[in-house]
């Protein structure tokens, strides 16, 4: 067989006698030379990838509404909520979460401590896994930010519940939508009957609870 390849691949000029023993040493030189390129390649590669999950730190992105919450309450339970979910992707993986919470302390200084959309685009763009949560039908960035998430092609993760009379909070779009291989589009869907449930399921794996690839593995409260 290797003959046959010296012969395909050798110019006729190599097949003199002159010639064909240092095209053959050539030829052998150069394939030798692409089987070390490739093994240093793919060690290379092995050893990106053990060191991106041994040392570098997931970024997370979490998105809660905010302005277009009704009360005060409303605005501390989910400031509450985003703390919880924080301390338990932290404390059980390697990862750094950014949530506007964490630089708004109440409705009232909303409009004065704001993060510009350019800085939250850039973070969305940045960041490794984007966790968004729809705790009710209200007027809110969030549904820009999911949009502007799927469309860079994150691994986006969406908690929703149902209000008082049963209806979900997911819009329509997200109701029918489903992850599609052709475009990059990842995400999965969660429902949940409280926030609870919901901090319970992400202490468990957070990574694998946001991860689309693994969400099978996740137990739900309920299934949807």
């Amino acid at each position: 067989m290797f003959e046959q390849l010296q012969q395909w691949l050798l110019p006729t000029i190599c097949k003199a006698a002159p010639f064909q023993n240092k095209c053959e040493d050539l030829l052998v030189s150069l394939a030798a030379s692409a089987i070390w390129a490739t093994l240093a390649y793919v060690c290379l590669l092995m050893a990106s990838k053990l060191y991106n999950a041994l040392v570098v730190k997931k970024r997370i992105f979490i998105s809660i509404p905010m302005a277009g919450l009704d009360d005060r309450n409303d605005f501390d339970a989910m400031k509450k909520l985003a703390t919880d979910l924080s301390l338990e992707i932290t404390r059980n993986s390697r990862s750094t979460v950014y949530c506007a919470y964490d630089v708004v302390s109440g409705p009232e200084n909303f409009p004065m401590t704001a993060v510009p959309a350019l800085e939250v685009l850039t973070k969305i763009r940045k960041c490794d896994y984007f966790l968004a949560i729809l705790p009710k039908r209200v007027y809110t960035s969030t549904l820009i930010e999911i949009g502007y998430a799927m469309g860079k092609k994150k691994n986006v993760c969406i908690a929703y519940f149902e209000d008082a009379s049963g209806n979900d909070t997911l819009p329509y779009l997200l109701k029918t939508a489903a992850p599609e291989a052709r475009i990059g589009l990842k995400f999965v869907k969660y429902k949940f009957s409280s926030h609870e449930t919901l901090v319970r399921e992400v202490r468990r794996d957070p990574i694998g609870f946001m991860k689309p690839s693994d969400s099978k593995r996740v137990r739900l409260d309920p299934v949807s």
